[in-house]
């Protein structure tokens, strides 16, 4: 396997398998399951929704199943990246956190945002796709 692995996912993926996805909330099935040997980490190199509603100073809080927790306010969660979104609906970062994996094998994904008071976001409408970046270290 190679050293690294692009994951792009969108909240209207696998509808069939995960019928509740939401633009905040979804699971995606991948091709196949995914064995991982050695140590790695997940990135958020991308993160776009196509009709972000009043985007002015929102932040937000990715997470995923995939990583492993990060300490958040009192909390331990599985934060892959914070995002201030200002009037974007795209964002790519040139530097990216380096997230250890929490598993070695998976087959599902889920991300799902919230915002600082951990609650679902409102603004997010319609589709949101994330680009994760796995590598071995």
């Amino acid at each position: 396997m190679n050293s690294s692995l692009l994951v792009n996912e969108k909240s209207s993926e696998s509808i069939a398998v995960h019928g509740d996805n939401s633009s905040t909330d979804f699971r995606v099935r991948l091709p196949r399951p995914y064995p991982l040997e050695g140590q790695w980490t997940v990135e958020l190199s991308e993160f776009y929704n196509t009709d972000v509603k009043d985007t002015s100073d929102k932040e937000l809080f990715v997470y995923s199943s995939m990583c492993d927790d990060s300490i958040v306010g009192e909390q331990q969660k599985p934060l892959l990246r914070r995002i201030c979104l200002k009037d974007a609906n795209n964002v790519i970062f040139l530097r990216p956190y380096r997230i250890p994996l929490r598993t070695n094998d998976f087959n599902d994904v889920r991300i799902y945002i919230r915002d600082r008071n951990d609650k679902a976001v409102s603004f997010l409408a319609r589709e949101t796709t994330v680009t994760l970046v796995l590598k071995r270290l």
